[in-house]
């Protein structure tokens, strides 16, 4: 899910360590990553051997069509190993509060269907029949900073990769932090054998090199299941 033109060559050397490790465990894996144009067909597939997915598709798409596997473990400031929250911002000098922006307010989001970043703002209680749809993180995060859009919520792995990186990040400012929920849910289908695919997790993981770990903000991983994704008011 943070699969980005940037970061693609550091995700597809990650992967192939992956698949290095599932296939000397005998689960079968394809050598290359590939991103799909369909994500719920993708990851409803029965064939699909370890994918990334959101708690709002997982809870309305893929309950008892998958299997939780656990989530990346980012090392994210104020959440606990496997946590991550959302940074609720708006552009740099606007002046209004979060319960004016919730109330009044231009919104961006990256899609109804992400948790981290239109959940949030709905249990806030935005109306987000207006929303601006941007269809990623990112792109939220440029809504706002050209004026465009007066808030957003984005999930704290892709607001680090935007202050480390980007200038975007200098012209907005963060007004709030949700509170931590289970990371972005990794799967698997429901043929697939978890324990070896956990176990080839913690082997590319604990062999990472230590720059393009750094790159991908990769600390570890924690073994999750579908209880924690299942109730959505715990969001």
């Amino acid at each position: 899910m943070y699969y980005s033109e940037r970061t693609a060559a550091d995700w597809r050397a990650f992967w192939q360590r992956i698949a290095r490790e599932l296939g000397a465990r005998g689960v079968a894996a394809p050598e290359h990553l590939s991103m799909p144009g369909d994500l719920l067909s993708h990851w409803a597939a029965p064939e699909l051997v370890l994918s990334q997915t959101c708690a709002k598709p997982f809870r309305d798409s893929l309950r008892g069509k998958v299997q939780v596997v656990g989530a990346f473990d980012f090392g994210l400031e104020g959440c606990a190993p496997g946590h991550y929250r959302s940074a609720l911002v708006a552009r740099r000098g606007d002046g209004r509060d979060l319960e004016a922006l919730v109330a009044e307010g231009r919104l961006a989001i990256n899609g109804l269907c992400s948790q981290s970043g239109a959940v949030v703002l709905r249990r806030l209680g935005a109306d987000l029949k207006e929303a601006r749809v941007t269809g990623a993180h990112w792109h939220s995060l440029c809504a706002v900073a050209s004026g465009k859009a007066d808030l957003a919520a984005i999930d704290a792995q892709t607001w680090r990769l935007a202050v480390h990186h980007e200038e975007v990040a200098l012209q907005v400012e963060v007004l709030d932090w949700t509170k931590p929920t289970p990371g972005l849910p990794l799967i698997t289908a429901l043929g697939q054998p978890v324990a070896p695919i956990r176990e080839a997790l913690d082997a590319a993981i604990s062999t990472l090199p230590r720059d393009l770990a750094a790159r991908l903000g990769i600390i570890g991983w924690v073994p999750l299941d579908e209880a924690v994704y299942a109730d959505g008011s715990a969001f």
